[in-house]
């Protein structure tokens, strides 16, 4: 279910509310939202920000996967090893569960200057997203847990030596600026011609992980 309300509060303020829900059979419900809102300070200069929330679910393959790969041990023998679903005993017994959804929250804060000569905007991002899947470590297999993975129907699981799978692992803080410049080309008779000049500058960091 979605919904999404813009209004014209006044002559110089705009303002924008949604909202979204989601069910799944795994994850349970999912509620995302938007607050914006622009003002105009004068017929050619506007200030606009936004504050929203995110989430990205993981896939079927993600949650489901079994995989069968070839990787070296820390002696340089090759060995086999296993993706398995996080849900599995095997992957349970060292802190495998179900993957959750990757979720975020975003700010934005910025201005646009308007004339007939030249249009610029400059907008500041902020993005914070937890709970990011990555694959695990590789951990060692006994004859038991490969007994139990082919049991469960993994019939590779005879020759494997390690197995890992996806978990929530990290989370990120992404900060960045837009800025976009355009002018009219008026004196080209023909159609409409602008010159725009666009950059963008931002950085990732790891806020935490874990270990």
């Amino acid at each position: 279910m979605y919904f999404d309300f813009e209004a014209d509060v006044t002559k110089k303020l705009v303002v924008d509310l949604a909202g979204r829900f989601e069910k799944f059979d795994h994850l349970g419900i999912e509620t995302t939202g938007k607050m914006a809102g622009l003002y105009h300070l004068t017929p050619a200069f506007t200030i606009r920000s936004s504050l929203t929330t995110g989430f990205h679910a993981p896939t079927a393959a993600q949650q489901n996967i079994s995989l069968l790969t070839n990787e070296f041990d820390e002696n340089d023998n090759l060995i086999e090893s296993g993706w398995i679903p996080a849900t599995h005993p095997v992957a349970q017994a060292v802190g495998g569960k179900q993957i959750k959804a990757e979720t975020s929250i975003s700010n934005t804060l910025g201005m646009m200057f308007k004339n007939e000569a030249i249009m610029v905007s400059i907008d500041y991002y902020n993005i914070e997203m937890k709970d990011r899947i990555a694959v695990s470590q590789s951990f060692t297999l006994s004859q038991d847990q490969k007994n139990e993975l082919l049991a469960s129907g993994i019939d590779s699981a005879a020759g494997l030596g390690t197995s890992r799978f996806y978990v929530n692992d990290f989370n990120t803080q992404t900060q960045g600026v837009d800025v976009v410049l355009s002018a009219p080309l008026s004196f080209i008779p023909v159609g409409e011609t602008q010159l725009q000049w666009r950059t963008n500058y931002n950085e990732t960091r790891v806020t935490s992980y874990d270990e």
